[in-house]
């Protein structure tokens, strides 16, 4: 539990920060963070997701 939520949690502070920032003047800045967070899940679940979960399978 603990290694997922280290996947999912930098992703959801900057979802958090980007809905901050959307209701503020900085909709670029919002935007930005939308897509690091994007790219971080993509990331991080997918890449890192497949290698621990097919190496904890193995054992």
């Amino acid at each position: 539990m603990g290694i997922v939520l280290l996947f999912l949690m930098p992703a959801i502070i900057l979802i958090i920060i980007g809905i901050i920032l959307m209701n503020s003047n900085n909709k670029k800045i919002a935007k930005i963070l939308f897509i690091i967070a994007g790219i971080y899940l993509v990331v991080g679940l997918g890449t890192c997701g497949y290698l621990f979960f097919n190496f904890s399978l193995e054992h």
